[in-house]
């Protein structure tokens, strides 16, 4: 079908056979144009398409002299928008999506952060915000270099920063600067001492000097694997003491639980909050009316749509919950107030020896007139080997 008939407008009709060389001969004289269309086998007649502006004229030619035509149908954008002219809203719904599709491609989707360190990403993206960049930016007057130079002077503790826009989104990557210490962290000139009191098990050494032998006891903050290599006539060389340090150490943990406290508990009572972000427009969704008093918690979630699980959107959700709550007494027995206190010793002696071996514990129980009182004693098997940093002169270190 030719491209002029579809966005004009076209009109198929038939002509039988009878007829049809006389309508041939007035497309001649009149100069009507037409498009002859393929004819079916079992079809006593010719079929043809004109355009949909000269199609009332040429059936008015025909008539006069006497040709019969059979209307097909007509078709095309004009005869489309002429069945919906009574649905405004399509039209007005069209142009509002043709004209969305266009803005959604001048501004800013999503901005993805790149970086090192320990560099805030959150905080990050508040100071590029206040930087001229962020979702809904105008990417037609968006200044990568200008917001390059004003990141850099703003914000405290970056390096270097680099903006790139690909499409609908910016990719930035941040570098924090190095402090000394954080400098000099690698290959940096350390001695090993003692995390805590102990006796020693045993020793492996991959670099430095070790200083203790198996059966020593030992204090915290005591020299364990020295730094400071001698290396004869020639003085000493300084370097990374590294190894590993295996001690036996004794520690005491003490937990107390009340036998009476005062325990949250909400009252059922919620308002909710619901805040809609559109390419960094704020839009308020819901908002829950009357004042919530006394005491109250406050749980803000935010919610980013994606695309397949991939491509962030520029719509986010922000949900604030309000629930309210009250101060309730709570009042243990003694037998309950320990059996919580032994649960809590478990779980402390877990993250304790995450590292270490558990070798042997002792517990005490005293139960005195406001609280259970568990004061534990344990030996555990664990590396005590610390690295402590010393300052050096370049010159004097060794590979």
């Amino acid at each position: 079908m030719r491209i002029d008939h579809v966005i004009l407008g076209y009109c198929e009709f038939f002509v039988c056979k009878e007829h049809a060389a006389c309508f041939l001969n007035l497309c001649h004289d009149t100069g009507f144009l037409y498009q002859p269309l393929p004819k079916k086998d079992n079809e006593e007649a010719y079929c043809y398409r004109c355009r949909l502006a000269t199609s009332t004229e040429l059936i008015r030619r025909c008539e006069e002299r006497g040709i019969t035509l059979r209307e097909l149908r007509f078709g095309g954008l004009p005869r489309f928008f002429y069945r919906y002219r009574r649905r405004a809203g399509l039209a007005v719904g069209g142009v509002l999506a043709a004209l969305l599709i266009w803005l959604s491609c001048s501004v800013v989707w999503d901005v993805r952060i790149e970086a090192e360190g320990d560099v805030s990403p959150s905080r990050m993206r508040e100071q590029l915000a206040s930087c001229g960049l962020s979702v809904g930016t105008w990417i037609p007057s968006l200044e990568t270099d200008e917001v390059e130079s004003r990141l850099l002077t703003s914000a405290q503790g970056v390096a270097w920063v680099s903006v790139n826009m690909r499409g609908t989104v910016a990719y930035v990557q941040v570098r924090p600067l190095l402090t000394p210490d954080a400098a000099g962290s690698q290959g940096e000139t350390v001695n090993l001492v003692a995390s805590s009191d102990g006796i020693v098990e045993s020793v492996r050494l991959m670099a430095g000097d070790v200083v203790v032998r198996p059966g020593d006891l030992v204090r915290k903050g005591q020299l364990l694997i020295s730094g400071v290599r001698d290396i004869g006539e020639d003085g000493y060389a300084l370097s990374e003491a590294r190894g590993e340090v295996m001690a036996r150490t004794t520690h005491t943990l003490t937990l107390e639980i009340p036998l009476s406290y005062e325990q949250k508990v909400y009252t059922g009572e919620k308002k909710v909050e619901k805040t809609l972000f559109f390419f960094g427009k704020t839009i308020k969704v819901t908002k829950s009316t009357g004042i919530i008093g006394g005491n109250c918690d406050t749980i803000r979630k935010m919610e980013i749509y994606s695309l397949f699980g991939d491509v962030a959107l520029p719509v986010s959700m922000q949900t604030v919950e309000m629930r309210p709550y009250e101060m309730q007494t709570v009042t243990l027995t003694p037998d309950e107030a320990k059996r919580r206190a032994y649960e809590q010793l478990g779980r402390e002696l877990t993250m304790a020896t995450r590292e270490a071996m558990l070798l042997s514990r002792q517990v005490d129980c005293v139960i005195t007139d406001g609280a259970c009182v568990l004061k534990c004693t344990y030996t555990c098997l664990e590396n005590i080997a610390v690295p402590l940093p010393f300052a050096s002169e370049p010159s004097e270190r060794v590979s």
